[in-house]
């Protein structure tokens, strides 16, 4: 669906907790990695890091490696996902190894993970997930 048509149906709060940062294949509905038809974002997490360590590591991906940074989310944990521009393939070749030595979630090299949504109540916690951040879609 459109997001219009989205907003109209949900009108307080998103539907599920949950999206994939990477396109599918038009039709499908199954979330699996032989469906992914584009690598659209490289989501960048820690479940370690506070908000200031893994900022920094945001600010490096963006300022030293020129990371193009879309968004930033709040995700009513203890964690902040940054969405960046998906890499070309010599660069994460290098970040696959560098991220997860530095305390990042490997998982999210996978591209069918799911990540937090913001717009949403995160269940555990009851707190919302949000937004902090938005650099401009692809």
């Amino acid at each position: 669906k459109a997001a219009s048509q989205w907003a109209r149906q949900f009108k307080s709060n998103a539907p599920a907790g949950y999206t994939c940062p990477n396109t599918f294949k038009p039709g499908v509905f199954s979330r699996s990695n032989a469906n992914v038809v584009a690598r659209r974002y490289l989501v960048v997490e820690s479940d370690f890091l506070d908000h200031r360590e893994i900022s920094a590591i945001f600010r490096y991906l963006r300022e030293k490696l020129g990371m193009h940074l879309a968004a930033v989310i709040d995700t009513g944990g203890s964690s902040l996902h940054g969405w960046f521009a998906f890499p070309p393939a010599d660069a994460l070749k290098v970040l696959v190894h560098a991220l997860p030595a530095m305390h990042c979630d490997r998982a999210m090299f996978v591209p069918q993970q799911p990540v937090r949504l913001p717009g949403t109540t995160r269940e555990e916690t009851g707190r919302p997930q949000s937004l902090l951040y938005f650099g401009g879609a692809l």
